[in-house]
C-alpha cells in the first residue's frame, strides 16, 4: 500500500487579516483559540485528522488554530487556561465550545458542514459584506485623494 501524504488537519493563523479571509468565505470554519503560554489543544488532533480525511474539500471545512494574543478580535480569550473553539458557518458564529469536549465538537462539525461551499451565499455573510464595504470606502478615499492631488498640480 502506498504511503499517502495527507495535509495537516489544521491551519495556523498569524493575524486578523488571515482570519478575516477565511471567515469571508463559505463553508464551516472551526477556530481554536488558545493562550500562548498553553499552546493548542492536542486532544482534538485525532478527531481533526479523521474529519479532515472525510471532508477533504477545504472549501467546505477548515480547522484553524490561532493564539489569542495575535488577533485583536479574539482579545477576550487572552490568558484563559481552557481553549475556545468558535464554530463559524458563512461568517456567522454558530457556537463556542469552552474546553476540550471532543464528542460535542465533532457533532457540531458533522452537523454543520455543507455538502458544497457554494451552498453558502456570500451576500448572507456579514463579514464578506463588511469587507466589501470597507474596500469600497478605501478605494473611494484613494480615488478622491488622487483626484485632489491631480487638481492641485
Amino acid at each position: 500500500m502506498a504511503n499517502i501524504k495527507l495535509p495537516p488537519p489544521q491551519k495556523f493563523l498569524e493575524d486578523g487579516e488571515e482570519l478575516e479571509n477565511f471567515l469571508c468565505t463559505g463553508g464551516l470554519k472551526v477556530v481554536e483559540v488558545y493562550s500562548a503560554w498553553c499552546g493548542p489543544c492536542l486532544a482534538v488532533i485525532p478527531m481533526c485528522k479523521k474529519v479532515k480525511i472525510e471532508y477533504e474539500d477545504e472549501s467546505t471545512y477548515n480547522y484553524l488554530v490561532t493564539k489569542s494574543d495575535g488577533i485583536e478580535e479574539l482579545a477576550e480569550y487572552r490568558n484563559l487556561s481552557e481553549p475556545r473553539f468558535i464554530v463559524y458557518r458563512n461568517g456567522k458564529v454558530l457556537d463556542t465550545v469552552v474546553g476540550c469536549h471532543v464528542p460535542h465538537l465533532e457533532r457540531l462539525i458533522r452537523g454543520n458542514v455543507p455538502n458544497d461551499a457554494s451552498a453558502d451565499d456570500p451576500e448572507e455573510n456579514p463579514r464578506f459584506l463588511q469587507r466589501r464595504e470597507r474596500l469600497a470606502d478605501e478605494k473611494a478615499a484613494a480615488d478622491a485623494a488622487a483626484a485632489a492631488a491631480a487638481a492641485g498640480n
